[in-house]
């Protein structure tokens, strides 16, 4: 197992494409199944499995992520030290909401303290974030949920947000109202996976 084999495994984790990958890392696709070949025959179990023609990671690849990205981080942090590139970078994850009200403050205060931090910020939603923390891919992720099932990870809460919801001028000033009208009661939501709309339609579920 060598840092080339799990590039190449974490890059078609993210195309599931094995000619993709060959494109995006100028190899030719049998060297790509080659040297994911060579990997599951050393770990004596598949890594990626076919259902209704996609490629889907195996259980045994999702227990092992986690280990992979660590590898690989540590792997490119020697690389930086031994080019005396002595930066930290610091990998955040958060929701839109927050990237745009409160985070960037934070942020700009913890540089004037730690100068010489490099952030990568992904925006994504709060499951896709809490998803990449416990797959070791981000350092810390802000999330916005009513409550995190997950022993394996450290909980801090910051603070408490309301829901603001905007309606037509002329709609009802109460959501109560608002939800028994017939002409007022149509909204703008976030896609699927948003917890700004997993928490509404959650209230709306209790509360009609």
């Amino acid at each position: 197992m060598n840092i080339k084999q799990l590039k190449i495994l974490k890059t078609l984790i993210e195309t599931k494409s094995y000619t993709r990958t060959a494109e995006l890392l100028n190899y030719t696709q049998s060297n790509v199944s080659q040297q994911i070949n060579q990997l599951e025959a050393e770990l004596k179990n598949e890594l990626f499995i076919y259902s209704n023609k996609k490629l889907i990671e195996s259980e045994f690849l999702l227990k092992i992520l986690p280990l992979v990205n660590d590898y690989i981080s540590t792997h490119d942090q020697i690389i930086k030290l031994s080019n005396e590139d002595m930066t930290n970078k610091l990998k955040i994850a958060a929701p839109e909401s927050l990237v745009t009200t409160g985070l960037s403050e934070v942020i700009k205060m913890f540089l004037e303290k730690f100068p010489n931090t490099e952030f990568d910020l992904l925006n994504n939603t709060c499951s896709k974030n809490q998803a990449l923390l416990i797959n070791g891919e981000v350092d810390i992720a802000f999330v916005i949920n009513t409550g995190i099932q997950n022993n394996t990870i450290k909980k801090h809460k910051i603070s408490d947000d309301e829901i603001v919801i905007v309606a037509h001028h002329s709609a009802p000033d109460t959501l109560d109202e608002l939800l028994r009208s017939k002409r007022y009661n149509h909204f703008v939501i976030n896609e699927k996976d948003s917890t700004y709309r997993t928490m509404f339609e959650d209230f709306l579920s209790s509360n009609l």
